[in-house]
């Protein structure tokens, strides 16, 4: 049988501990609970007891991270980087331009 994935979650190990650094569903497609079943199926097969991950201010406000209790640790200015062609380029590139985001919260749970 072919086997669809609604939603998904992905962990990394950074230096200051776990981050959840992707959580997406299906185009479309909501599931209710979602964030925190994935959150309560990692911290059960991890032990990891916290973690943390950015909210872009471009695409949220964060608020799915304050109803599941996380906590804000620090803002994020807003920043830039280059661009030419819809590709992020190095500075310096002939015909490049600045692309500026809205900045970021870094969340922090503990659980």
């Amino acid at each position: 049988f072919p086997v669809t994935i609604i939603m998904l979650g992905t962990f990394s190990m950074r230096s200051k501990g776990y981050e959840l650094s992707r959580f997406a569903s299906l185009k479309n497609t909501i599931v209710i609970g979602g964030l925190s079943k994935i959150i309560k199926h990692f911290i059960d097969i991890s032990n990891v007891d916290h973690f943390f991950t950015y909210s872009d201010y471009s695409r949220t406000d964060g608020s799915v991270y304050e109803k599941l209790n996380f906590k804000i640790e620090s803002f994020i200015e807003p920043n830039y980087f280059w661009a030419k062609n819809k590709k992020k380029v190095t500075r310096g590139v002939t015909g490049a331009f600045k692309v500026w985001n809205c900045g970021y919260q870094k969340w922090i749970f503990t659980a």
